[in-house]
């Protein structure tokens, strides 16, 4: 029986020329326990030093649209004033509030 080191070898090996995982030292090694494993967990949650205006974005939603939320959300997280417009284009008269 051949443990799971070797199979993943054999896996690997037809494309390894191509898409190389390990180096020619380390490359018929079944032992992937001698690599140093490294996370890194801590997160910045500093600000930026110098503040600026936040942009400010108009999201258009049309009948049968959606993702206006989400766009919206997205655009707030990265620093945006995000403002969802509803533009309404059954009608002539429609329209013409919608764009005043």
């Amino acid at each position: 029986a051949e443990d799971v080191a070797a199979i993943i070898l054999k896996w690997q090996d037809p494309v390894e020329g191509v898409f190389p995982v390990r180096t020619k030292e380390y490359r018929y090694t079944a032992d992937d326990t001698k690599v140093e494993k490294l996370s890194y967990t801590a997160r910045n949650s500093r600000g930026p030093v110098v503040k600026t205006a936040k942009p400010k974005v108009i999201i258009p939603t049309f009948p049968g649209t959606n993702c206006e939320v989400d766009t919206a959300r997205a655009f707030t997280k990265a620093g945006a004033e995000a403002d969802i417009h509803i533009i309404r284009n059954l009608t002539t008269e429609q329209l013409e509030d919608s764009i005043a």
